[in-house]
């Protein structure tokens, strides 16, 4: 499954609406998670304890997230948090790259992706979760 974000990650509301979306993935049987942040321009560190806390989730159940289309503001932070060490991250990766790791990371042609927009403004108008199936 390929978990696609974007907009900011900063704690508050983001960090219900993705431990929601994990905790949905785990319980479908999706236990190998792409985290694909190309369209997320800034995570504070309460963002990063979001993702350390989906990561810790998918683990404890037996399963693998990975995390790819990083931007370099974004990695920066990561680097000086040292997370890169706790994570698996290919900060380069095209949609091709994602679709081949797919194949590769899956064993099959997998081309499931949710995506989950933390916006402000969805959570405003009373949208309780931002994914699309």
């Amino acid at each position: 499954m390929v978990l696609e974000r974007s907009g900011k990650i900063m704690g508050g509301p983001d960090f219900d609406l993705m431990k929601a979306e994990v905790k949905d993935l785990v319980d479908a049987g999706f236990k190998k998670v792409i985290l694909d942040l190309g369209e997320v321009p800034w995570i504070n560190s309460t963002g990063l304890g979001i993702l350390i806390t989906a990561h810790h989730s998918i683990k404890a159940a037996s399963g693998t997230m990975k995390i790819c289309a990083v931007k370099e503001r974004v990695l920066s932070i990561f680097y000086v948090s040292q997370l890169e060490r706790v994570f698996e991250v290919h900060p380069e990766a095209t949609k091709d790259q994602i679709k081949a790791a797919l194949k590769q990371f899956f064993g099959v042609n997998a081309t499931k992706v949710r995506t989950m927009q933390m916006r402000r403004n969805a959570i405003a108008r009373g949208k309780t979760r931002g994914v699309t199936p």
